[in-house]
């Protein structure tokens, strides 16, 4: 639909002409002139060129334009006929009936004689390029080939562009016209046509045609593909920034959520927004759907069950597609996980590569998850849906802990305090598995703490990787650092899965089952890391005291959730039991105890903002005023 402006906007915008346009002009040689429009239809740009044309009388003009009144009278009016530089054209098919279904309101013969046009003005010298562009899609892919042929009559360059969605309404049927996609039925034959013309001097195909036509084969001796494998809450955000380098092409978390409703648009915005802060998923641009999600995504790899001794093809078609994208545009890929841990040796299996796996201090990891409210959904999900032979019950766990606060706890979306003991049984056999197949271990919390550990890692992981890679500046929270709780589940959960060495060579065994390749060389290693990580931390008394009151204020984290409930139903208002009313007195007594009192500073600057403390006393003192 026109947007038409009122006199005055027009007087207005010709005003800044004189005022703004043509000082910022005063050094230039050529004015390109391109934009959400064309160029030679607004009165204003019409206005601009010709004043551009009047005050620079050397300055020559490149256009972008549908080349409908890109006449030889409008043009020598405009007072640019013969300082042209190089005109672009979009025209996006070769015949008529496409042409103007495409192009509405336009006329194909119109266009022809103006091509023909400027044609005469390059054989004169009078301009000195022509390009033609044509975006590919299901309407008009099988006139590639006459595309070609038509710019080479007007002596023009052909450029091919896949299309692409930028949130409009016109990529509502995005998923039904692009052919780019190898999702896509004509898909095949759209290569075939591509392949056919994509070596002629005057054609010019987008990067991505390109790799579709000339997929990059990567050497032999090449580097692998990257696979680094966490838990969740285990630093890897920080780790993924350090592989973001010149020749790699980073994947962050494919198998989130997100993927699901991740849109190009937003990502290019918030890109544009954060300087040199690339969003995590912005390597996913290019492979965004319309409707929203990552070419292949499927949110049932979100929590899949594992299956045994193969990737769900699905999933496999998936991971594959990520790695090919970045070999077709010369770029080593590197895929950053949190949900892979027992699919590690799947991974290996399918898709070869480097496989590391980051470790982290597990009283550290559960108090960040609570302080996250991270879902354990799809833990639980793996555990109830687990099939008789899968490794995870051959290996006898079953989701149920010594307390009973397993799979039947109603809090099934967020880990809570009381879940510690179910959190050690999944942090050990999740690690445990995974280290039978990865090649390489990092352990984050050393890596921050011990200098010496982190050069060694650092030097260990470059030369495997053939990156330069350091860890000098890893660091971790303070308030972490001394977190501990009761270390008896966490022991228990290691004693039943890698006390001894024969359940450590049943698991391994296991793993070499479940996945039907080798165990690592390195599987004993690994797992006296993941040993080392575990039994870092000693239970002294003051340990212990600290411990009690860290547990009492997550605990405090239930009473603020049941607070904002009855805030936001007060008509469901669950009342505050005895219990919780002692616990609250407690935690208050224990806030006051010299010993205690600098730590629990610090835990309460970290879970509880000032803004949240004041309105914890409101409420406290509402509940309890009776």
């Amino acid at each position: 639909m026109p947007i038409r402006s009122s006199q005055q906007e027009l007087d207005e915008l010709n005003r800044k002409i004189e005022t703004h346009f043509l000082p910022l002009l005063r050094n230039a040689k050529v004015v390109s002139l391109s934009g959400a429009g064309d160029p030679l239809f607004s009165r204003h740009s019409r206005q601009l060129i010709r004043r551009i044309a009047e005050t620079y009388p050397s300055m020559r003009f490149a256009l972008h334009t549908n080349g409908q009144l890109c006449t030889a009278p409008l043009l020598k009016e405009l007072g640019i006929l013969n300082r042209l530089s190089h005109v672009q054209i979009s025209i996006h098919a070769a015949t008529c009936g496409t042409y103007e279904h495409i192009v509405r309101g336009a006329n194909f013969q119109r266009l022809m004689e103006n091509l023909a046009g400027l044609r005469e003005l390059l054989d004169k010298g009078n301009m000195r390029k022509l390009d033609l562009f044509f975006v590919i899609h299901s309407l008009n892919m099988k006139e590639i080939g006459q595309f070609s042929d038509l710019a080479k009559q007007f002596g023009a360059n052909a450029h091919f562009w896949e299309y692409r969605y930028w949130g409009t309404e016109f990529g509502r049927d995005f998923d039904a016209v692009n052919v780019c996609s190898p999702a896509h039925p004509l898909h095949e034959e759209l290569l075939s046509g591509l392949r056919g013309i994509a070596d002629l001097p005057h054609i010019r195909l987008s990067p991505v045609l390109k790799g579709l036509t000339h997929p990059v084969k990567r050497r032999p001796d090449s580097q692998p593909a990257v696979f680094v494998h966490s838990y969740y809450c285990c630093g890897q955000t920080d780790i993924f920034k350090k592989f973001r380098q010149k020749g790699t092409y980073c994947y962050f978390e494919p198998y989130k959520l997100e993927l699901g409703s991740l849109h190009r648009d937003r990502l290019l915005a918030a890109a544009s927004g954060n300087g040199s802060h690339l969003p995590y998923q912005m390597e996913f641009s290019a492979l965004c759907r319309g409707n929203g999600h990552v070419d292949g995504y499927k949110a049932t790899f979100h929590d899949t069950v594992y299956h045994y001794k193969h990737l769900p093809p699905d999933e496999a078609s998936y991971i594959q597609g990520l790695l090919d994208h970045a070999g077709r545009i010369g770029r080593r890929p590197f895929l950053g996980f949190t949900r892979s841990l027992l699919r590690i040796g799947l991974h290996k299996k399918h898709f070869g590569g480097l496989h590391v796996m980051l470790l982290r201090d597990p009283y550290s990891m559960f108090a960040s998850l609570l302080s996250q409210e991270f879902e354990r959904t799809a833990h639980l999900a793996v555990l109830r849906l687990a099939t008789e032979d899968s490794i995870i019950r051959r290996l006898g766990f079953t989701g149920f802990t010594g307390n009973g606060a397993g799979l039947s706890t109603a809090d099934a979306g967020y880990f809570t305090p009381d879940n510690w003991e179910l959190f050690c049984e999944f942090y050990v056999l999740f690690h445990a598995v995974g280290m039978c197949h990865c090649d390489m271990v990092a352990d984050t919390t050393r890596l921050a703490l011990d200098r010496s550990y982190a050069e060694e890692c650092g030097e260990k992981l470059s030369s495997a990787t053939g990156l330069q890679l350091s860890f000098a500046d890893t660091a971790v929270s303070p308030d972490e650092m001394d977190i501990f709780y009761n270390p008896t589940p966490l022991r228990g959960a290691f004693q039943r899965y890698l006390g001894t060495a024969q359940q450590r060579q049943k698991l391994i065994a296991l793993a070499e089952e479940y996945a039907d390749i080798p165990a690592t060389p390195h599987a004993e290693a690994n797992l006296d890391a993941l040993t080392a990580c575990i039994f870092r931390k000693t239970g002294d008394a003051r340990q212990q005291s600290y411990a009690q009151w860290v547990q009492l204020t997550y605990e405090s984290h239930f009473l603020r959730e049941l607070r904002r409930l009855n805030e936001a139903r007060p008509e469901q208002a669950i009342p505050f039991d005895d219990s919780l009313r002692q616990l609250s007195q407690k935690l208050d007594e224990l806030k006051e105890r010299s010993l205690l009192k600098a730590e629990a500073k610090k835990i309460l600057r970290r879970i509880f903002p000032q803004h949240i403390r004041k309105r914890l006393a409101e409420l406290r003192a509402s509940y309890f005023r009776q």
